[in-house]
């Protein structure tokens, strides 16, 4: 194990979960789920910073705008979801692809253990905010199975997937 002045370096693994099979088209006027990833309990702790991908598609979009979400929840659905970003396009994007991180200071879910970094910011990546970024704490508990999850709409006659939602520390 390679320490520093009594730190380790590489306490854990590298952990890399992926939705990599692109979802099917969501075509409709109001926020769906389009995919989500299982984190099963206690698969990322304290000390772990994860890094979010994704890449959205759009099909049929003439006018009007794409807007999704992120959310973390513990089941699989938008029952209740915690959300840990917004962001809205216009017609021209036809290809969208994402960066968010987010720290773990606290695993179990009590105070704001765990910190989002650009959560007011409408950018696709946190890493073009560094230097202004404004950071968040919200309560998420990582000790439990829980899903990070992709949703959206377009309006009708429009369609918007995900090419792949990758979640690792």
């Amino acid at each position: 194990m390679a320490k520093f002045n009594g730190f380790e370096f590489y306490r854990n693994k590298q952990i890399s979960i992926c939705s990599s099979t692109p979802s099917t088209y969501v075509n409709s006027a109001s926020s769906q789920k389009i995919t989500s990833v299982f984190i099963p309990a206690n698969t990322f702790t304290a000390g772990d910073i994860l890094h979010i991908e994704y890449r959205l598609r759009l099909t049929g979009l003439t006018s009007g705008s794409l807007i999704h979400y992120l959310y973390w929840n513990e089941t699989d659905d938008l029952t209740t979801p915690v959300q840990l970003m917004t962001r809205t396009y216009n017609n021209t994007n036809v290809n969208a692809v994402h960066n968010r991180r987010l720290s773990i200071a606290v695993a179990n879910g009590t105070g704001n253990g765990t910190i989002l970094y650009g959560v007011t910011q409408p950018l696709d990546s946190d890493f073009a905010i560094a230097t202004f970024a404004i950071s968040t704490g919200i309560a998420l508990n990582w000790t439990v199975d829980s899903y990070i999850i992709l949703a959206g709409y377009s309006g009708t006659g429009t369609g918007v997937r995900s090419q792949f939602l990758k979640v690792t520390n």
